[in-house]
């Protein structure tokens, strides 16, 4: 689909965060912890695009991988009494840089967003639900990295293009999984759109909606004789 790769940082990223702790790849390292907030220090990355594989790109430089890296302050808004439901506010800046042999700075995005996690939804011990929902803002920088058209590049079908900084999309995403003595499985729905971002009339978009669903399964081969408690999306359970 052609918006997976013009868009990549968008719809992708957004889902990272999420998607990351549910399959147990966690990218964010804890920094400080008090009863009212969270800061963690969050990491990311993103993936090449080779512009000779999408002829919306064709004969501009291809999108090299990126890395990212910043704060990320989560607020808990509100716990259950017995810790079965947990909302939290989250807001993590990264900035990001490409992974080359002379990298560069590519601007930063801010993802705020509530995330609600329920622990044995409607009676089904050993159950998670996640679910996230926000909106993303990038900077001028990052926005021309991705959807520029310089009129060097530009054709008559491709015009010249310079986006500002600004809106960037909207992301929604669902997730469930359950822990097993020897395994793990999770799944995951999730909802894009471009619509109202401040480069949606890049040349470079030619999609602003897009829906992916998916499951993962994991088998457990050994286990440390030292083992901390937490759940499925990374949290320590509070009960």
């Amino acid at each position: 689909m052609r918006l997976r790769k013009e868009s990549r940082r968008h719809l992708d990223r957004c889902a990272r965060e999420k998607l990351s702790r549910l399959l147990h790849e966690r990218f964010d390292f804890e920094v400080l912890r008090t009863e009212h907030f969270d800061l963690d220090l969050s990491a990311g990355a993103s993936l090449p695009v080779h512009s000779d594989d999408d002829p919306v790109r064709a004969g501009m430089p291809d999108l090299k991988p990126s890395l990212e890296l910043g704060p990320s302050l989560k607020v808990h808004l509100w716990r259950a009494a017995d810790r079965r439901i947990l909302l939290d506010a989250r807001f993590p800046l990264r900035g990001a840089m490409t992974v080359e042999s002379h990298p560069r700075f590519i601007g930063a995005q801010l993802f705020p967003h509530l995330n609600v996690d329920v622990y044995d939804p409607l009676g089904f011990g050993g159950w998670n639900l996640g679910l996230v929902a926000g909106a993303v803002y990038t900077d001028a920088r990052n926005n021309r990295y991705f959807y520029e058209v310089t009129p060097a590049q530009a054709t008559p079908t491709r015009p010249a293009y310079t986006p500002g900084g600004g809106f960037a999309g909207t992301q929604v995403l669902l997730a469930v999984s359950k822990r097993f003595p020897d395994f793990w499985v999770g799944g995951f729905a999730r909802y894009d759109t471009l619509r109202g971002a401040v480069f949606e009339s890049s040349p470079l978009v030619t999609s602003k909606g897009y829906f992916a669903a998916g499951i993962a399964i994991s088998w457990i081969f050994a286990r440390s004789s030292q083992r901390v408690t937490t759940d499925d999306f990374g949290e320590e359970r509070r009960r």
